[in-house]
């Protein structure tokens, strides 16, 4: 009788687990030594990023750049400042596929004609679907890639 009941059991997990489509593949958030966070991999046309931000001062961008071959070069697809976020969660479709990275520039601390200084990337950790990543120890980001 056991085995039977157990025969059963494993015949419906089998049943149910071939009818599950598979999840989409698991995209990191991986801190680089230039204070940036690259997904793991290209990310694809009609991907959606989700992102909710705290602690943003008042000078500071978060900036989504589109790299170029080899990430020699970038192209900037979005900025935000604290306001854009003080309703809650943006959300950024992506329209061509391509290596992107995310970064917290300091406006008020000019690195460059272009950019300012990027906060220091402080930690990254993921929680199910969600990356949290921080950046100087202060500001928090969640980011959420949906296809």
């Amino acid at each position: 009788m056991q085995r039977t009941i157990r025969w059963l059991l494993l015949s419906l997990v089998v049943a149910m687990l071939a009818g599950c489509p598979e999840p989409p593949p698991q995209r990191m958030l991986t801190l680089e030594p230039n204070s940036h966070f690259t997904f793991g991999g290209e990310l694809a046309a009609g991907d959606v990023l989700r992102l909710s931000v705290d602690g943003l001062a008042e000078a500071e961008r978060v900036r989504l750049q589109k790299c170029g071959p080899q990430c020699e070069s970038t192209e900037t697809v979005k900025t935000w400042s604290a306001a854009d976020f003080a309703a809650g969660d943006v959300a950024q479709p992506i329209a061509e596929a391509a290596e992107y990275y995310l970064w917290v520039e300091d406006t008020a601390r000019p690195k460059s004609a272009s950019y300012g200084e990027a906060l220091p990337g402080t930690s990254e950790r993921l929680e199910g679907a969600r990356f949290l990543v921080e950046f100087d120890q202060r500001v928090r980001m969640s980011v959420v890639v949906t296809r």
